[in-house]
């Protein structure tokens, strides 16, 4: 997992300076984000990682160190692929 594309990513979307996106930066009161804008960064992150975030965790998120936070427990634990085994 990529810190730095996490923040930049966050950066992008909210349309801030990379430098105010510290992990004590809140989306909404420090960063300027509304619901919308909080959806649709949870829906980049989950395709950018190829992970699946759900409502109630991202609705926990409420600051970029939480967000970095979760992106780095989904991307350490997410399942293996299931493989076939032909028999």
């Amino acid at each position: 997992m990529d810190e730095l594309a996490i923040r930049s990513l966050i950066a992008d979307h909210l349309g801030v300076s990379p430098s105010v996106v510290i992990d004590d930066a809140h989306f909404q009161q420090d960063l300027g984000a509304d619901s919308l804008d909080l959806i649709e960064l949870t829906m980049k992150l989950e395709c950018e990682f190829g992970i699946d975030v759900s409502d109630d965790e991202s609705e926990q998120c409420l600051t970029v160190g939480e967000a970095l936070a979760c992106v780095r427990l989904k991307c350490t634990f997410q399942a293996p692929a299931e493989i076939g085994i032909a028999s």
